[in-house]
């Protein structure tokens, strides 16, 4: 009579529970150590190692690419080790449980990395990795003293002189990184953080990001534009018409708050060749020259929103170390951004003078006065608009003497 095989799924679960005796049998950790060396190869080896060294870092809630460039683990080994953790059979914890000491993982890295904090005391910011936005927020940062590690992948970014860290992602990924909690703060283009902000409420959730700075670079305006041959004589022109936009949200509220029915046709790219498609009539698109716009037969008509790049981060304020960092790069935030375009004007004048050069001066700071020993008021002001040779020759004509224009490079009021 010929016997029938055991199904392999049984001769499996016997055969891990054999290895599992002969791993209890082995109180010894030199004996363990070479009878896995014995088992497995040194990849084999390499791989199990990686999963256990990722366990208590992901404990502290490290992030994936934090612990990525901390331990040279990958990102998919590190989230498969996390879903063991989180919805396993319960075998890391057991292990962690019966361990002595939790598993260490400082022989692999370096000194710097195994007294890195724990990640609700440092802070991280999302920005844009490509694109208009990229450069000038990253320049911006590091004028704020902020200096940075960057990972292998070049994706993450470990802070170096301050518990500050970056990732460098989508720009329309930053504000639902913060939303999550993943990201603290983001330098996003206000015209996307309304946009999804918009469609949250449109939904009913609540917001979550708001919009704390603004950062005077990456302006641009999002801009009803319909064909040259129209003759524009109001919103009322819209009523009835196809709209193309890759903003449905905003436009959609700025349609009702006029009592304007109008259709909205969504789409992710190429807005502005949609009239001549016969997908839609005109389109609502974001615009910096307008050459675009004129290369398509274009003309922008009504302004929906004026944007630039902002800072934005949470709702509310965490109550961990992070409220300390995110108070003091504001801080420094505003003192870099304050003075961008900014100059200290240093002057001499009479004291009968002081009125009328203040009135030449509506964008600039009290006048302080420093001591003077020839007769005249020595003085001078932060001046935050642009200081023109004309501008400077009417002071000169009004009484200012020796005129000194001085660049500032950071500010702290």
């Amino acid at each position: 009579m010929k016997l029938r095989p055991v199904p392999r799924e049984k001769d499996a679960q016997a055969d891990l529970a054999s290895l599992a005796r002969a791993f209890a049998a082995l109180s010894d950790p030199d004996a363990v150590t070479a009878f896995l060396r014995d088992l497995c190869t040194p990849a084999e080896l390499e791989a199990l190692s990686d999963r256990w060294k990722v366990v208590p870092l992901l404990q502290q809630s490290v992030p994936y690419r934090e612990i990525h460039e901390l331990t040279g683990v990958s990102v998919t080994t590190t989230g498969r080790v996390a879903r063991s953790l989180d919805h396993g059979h319960g075998g890391y914890a057991a292990a962690i449980a019966a361990t002595p000491t939790s598993p260490n993982p400082s022989r692999d890295l370096p000194m710097s990395a195994t007294q890195t904090a724990p990640a609700r005391d440092r802070l991280r910011i999302a920005i844009q990795k490509n694109g208009r936005l990229a450069e000038p927020a990253r320049s911006l940062l590091t004028a704020c003293g902020l200096s940075w590690r960057q990972s292998r992948d070049k994706l993450f970014c470990y802070g170096e002189s301050l518990p500050v860290d970056l990732l460098l992602v989508r720009d329309d990924d930053i504000p639902g990184l913060i939303a999550d909690g993943v990201c603290d703060f983001g330098i996003v283009g206000r015209n996307e953080l309304d946009e999804q902000g918009a469609a949250r409420r449109r939904i009913g959730l609540p917001d979550a990001y708001q919009a704390l700075r603004g950062l005077n670079f990456g302006q641009c305006r999002l801009m009803l534009a319909v064909p040259e041959e129209w003759e524009w004589t109001g919103v009322e022109q819209l009523a009835g018409k196809r709209i193309a936009t890759s903003y449905p949200a905003i436009l959609a509220d700025w349609l009702a708050e006029r009592g304007v029915d109008a259709q909205v046709v969504e789409l992710s790219g190429s807005v502005e060749i949609a009239p001549r498609l016969g997908t839609a009539d005109l389109i609502c698109d974001l615009v910096s020259s307008g050459a675009t716009l004129a290369a398509n037969q274009l003309k922008p008509v009504e302004t929906l929103l004026e944007s630039e790049a902002v800072l934005a981060g949470p709702v509310r304020t965490p109550d961990d170390a992070r409220a300390g960092l995110m108070a003091m790069l504001l801080r420094r935030l505003d003192g870099v951004v304050k003075v961008q375009d900014s100059k200290l004007l240093m002057f001499r004048a009479a004291l009968d003078r002081v009125s009328e050069l203040t009135r030449l001066l509506p964008d600039a700071d009290p006048l302080v006065q420093l001591p003077d020993d020839g007769g005249h008021l020595r003085l001078q002001t932060m001046c935050h608009g642009a200081l023109t040779w004309q501008r400077l020759e009417d002071l000169e004509r009004a009484g200012a003497q020796g005129l000194m224009v001085l660049s500032v490079e950071r500010s702290l009021a």
